[in-house]
């Protein structure tokens, strides 16, 4: 709470919160994925512009998913989200569980 404070400035424009809790130097993000305290993805909500930002890992630019575009009926561009995340214990929906 207190890097979300001192960084107030930040955490009121919506891309600038965004990389407050994103970039692995600020102080919020966490790689502490063997306590299972580790800061897996990174997602901005943003109602008013029907958008969604999504990112996996840190240092990432977020996918931007239109979602007003979707709830219209248009396809999804984005099918999928890459990042990586800097740990070698294995996630259930990949191959390193199962070496």
């Amino acid at each position: 709470m207190s890097v979300i404070e001192q960084n107030a400035e930040d955490a009121a424009e919506a891309y600038r919160a965004y990389r407050l809790f994103n970039d692995t130097g600020r102080g919020l993000f966490s790689n502490l994925y063997k306590s299972w305290a580790g800061t897996i993805h990174t997602s901005v909500y943003l109602p008013k512009e029907q958008e969604v930002w999504f990112a996996l890992g840190g240092d990432q630019e977020p996918e931007v998913f239109k979602f007003g575009e979707w709830l219209a009926g248009k396809p999804v561009r984005n099918t999928s989200v890459h990042g990586q995340i800097d740990t070698g214990i294995g996630f259930a929906h990949t191959d390193a569980l199962f070496k």
